[in-house]
């Protein structure tokens, strides 16, 4: 007979407990990060340049491939609670790069 927490999934080979990890708790589904893009009036390009990621990375979080993580899923909470401060901070302050001063 096996031991029921086994069984359930809570413990892990050897008895050991499993935890969840950040990276495994799903907080946005694809409709929400299609929603988030949308507040933006931007297509995928436009709003995957925006986000400083590639529009792969963003198809994928959109169809349900991947989910994002860490810094991204930050940042899209900021732009689902107040889009104007992401699009002032990341459209309009944007700084080439190379250059070190953004007031030429």
């Amino acid at each position: 007979m096996t031991d029921p927490l086994v069984r359930s999934g809570a413990l892990g080979p050897g008895g050991a407990r499993r935890r969840l990890r950040a990276r495994d708790r799903r907080e946005f589904e694809p409709v929400d990060v299609r929603e988030i893009r949308r507040l933006f009036d931007q297509n995928r390009r436009q709003f995957a340049e925006m986000m400083g990621i590639s529009p792969e990375t963003l198809r994928n979080w959109e169809r349900g491939r991947r989910s994002p993580q860490g810094p991204a899923r930050a940042l899209l909470r900021i732009a689902r609670a107040d889009p104007d401060v992401v699009a002032a901070v990341l459209v309009f302050n944007r700084v080439p790069w190379g250059r070190i001063d953004p007031n030429p």
